[in-house]
């Protein structure tokens, strides 16, 4: 589709002992609708304060970029 808005490549993010989110790769690109889907505890909720609101820093970074 269109050019990448939001690229995470290999992030990861612990809290304590649980890992909510192990070495994620997406891309949001323009034009795209997306919808994240997944049950309690799935990483949803990290995966975009880690990337859109900045809320919390990833326990091992890869690349944020807009």
């Amino acid at each position: 589709m269109g050019e990448a808005l939001l690229k995470v490549s290999d992030v990861t993010k612990s809290f304590a002992e649980v890992t909510a989110l192990s070495t994620v790769t997406v891309d949001f690109n323009a034009g795209e609708v997306v919808g994240l889907v997944g049950g309690n505890g799935a990483g949803k909720t990290t995966l975009l304060n880690l990337s859109l609101i900045h809320i919390s820093e990833p326990t091992r970074l890869g690349m944020i970029s807009y």
